[in-house]
C-alpha cells in the first residue's frame, strides 16, 4: 500500500508552479472620445471630447437673427418696388383724375339723357384724395365714379312718374319753366333750378314763383287765354317760340297773344 502524502498527485519540488486561473487582465483604454461626424469641428473641444454647446447655440442664435433681417429687408424691397409701380400709374396730383362719365353707365343712358356732376360734393373730393393715396390709375378711379353715379340716380325720382303726375302737358310744363329760368336767372341760378325742377311738386312751385312775379302762366296748346293777362305776361309770351320762332311757329297761340294786347288796348 502506498504510503500517502499531503502534496498533490504528479507535483514536486522541482516542477514547474501550475498556471493562475483567471488568466492576464485586459489592458485599460486610454485617450478621449473622437468628434463624431456630425459635429463641426468649430463646435468640438477636443481636448475634453465634448461638444461645446454654449458656441452651438449662439452661433445658432445669430443664424436665426442673420436670415430674419435678410428676410425683412427681402420683404421691404418687394414691397417698395410695388408700391413703385403702383404709385408710377396715378396722375401728378389729385386733379388729374377726369371727372366723366365712365362707357360703362353712359351706354345705358336713354337718348338726350346727362349727368351733371356737382364738383363741390365733398363725396367726390374724398374719392379723388382717396384714389390719388391709393395710386389708382384712371380706370381705377372711374370704378368709384361709376358707384357715386349709381348711387346718385338711384335716389333721383322716376322722371317719367313725375312727368305724368303734372298732366298730359306735363313735358310742356317743365320746358316752360325752364325757359322762363334759362331768361329771368343767372347761370348759377338756372343750375340749381335745373337740379330743383325734377319732381312734378318742385315744378308746380315754381309755376307759382313764376305768378307772384307776373310771369305768364303756362297755356296749353288750343286752350283760352286768361282774362287777367297784365302787359308783362303777354311781353313774356311773346318770348314764347311757339310766338317768333319759325321752327315753332304756333297760329292758335300767337292769336291769343294779339288777344291779350286787344283787350289792353281796345281801339
Amino acid at each position: 500500500m502506498a504510503e500517502e502524502s499531503g502534496a498533490p498527485a504528479g507535483a514536486d519540488d522541482g516542477g514547474a508552479p501550475p498556471a493562475e486561473t483567471g488568466g492576464t487582465p485586459p489592458a485599460e483604454t486610454g485617450g478621449t472620445p473622437e468628434r463624431p461626424e456630425y459635429v463641426p469641428e468649430k463646435f468640438w473641444n477636443a481636448e475634453t471630447g465634448e461638444i461645446r454647446m454654449e458656441d452651438a447655440f449662439k452661433s445658432y442664435a445669430e443664424i436665426e437673427t442673420n436670415g430674419r433681417i435678410r428676410r425683412d429687408k427681402l420683404r421691404a424691397e418687394v414691397a417698395a418696388e410695388i408700391e413703385l409701380d403702383r404709385m408710377a400709374s396715378r396722375p401728378e396730383d389729385v386733379n388729374g383724375y377726369e371727372l366723366k362719365v365712365p362707357d360703362a353707365i353712359a351706354e345705358h343712358f336713354e337718348e338726350g339723357m346727362e349727368f351733371q356732376f356737382d364738383e363741390s360734393d365733398p363725396l367726390l373730393g374724398f374719392w379723388k384724395e382717396t384714389a390719388f393715396e391709393l395710386g389708382m390709375d384712371q380706370e381705377g378711379f372711374e370704378k368709384g365714379v361709376s358707384a357715386y353715379i349709381q348711387a346718385q340716380l338711384s335716389a333721383m325720382p322716376d322722371l317719367e312718374a313725375e312727368i305724368g303726375k303734372l298732366g298730359e302737358n306735363g313735358k310742356d310744363r317743365i320746358e316752360h319753366v325752364e325757359n322762363w329760368a334759362k331768361t329771368a336767372l343767372s347761370n348759377d341760378a338756372y343750375e340749381a333750378i335745373r337740379n330743383f325742377a325734377v319732381t312734378a311738386e318742385n315744378i308746380t312751385a315754381l309755376e307759382e314763383v313764376m305768378r307772384l312775379a307776373n310771369e305768364p302762366a303756362f297755356m296749353p296748346p288750343g286752350g283760352d287765354v286768361p282774362d287777367a293777362l297784365n302787359l308783362a305776361t303777354l311781353q313774356q309770351m311773346q318770348m314764347d317760340k311757339r310766338y317768333h320762332d319759325p321752327a315753332h311757329y304756333d297760329p292758335v297761340f300767337v292769336e291769343k297773344v294779339n288777344q291779350g294786347f286787344a283787350r289792353l288796348y281796345p281801339d
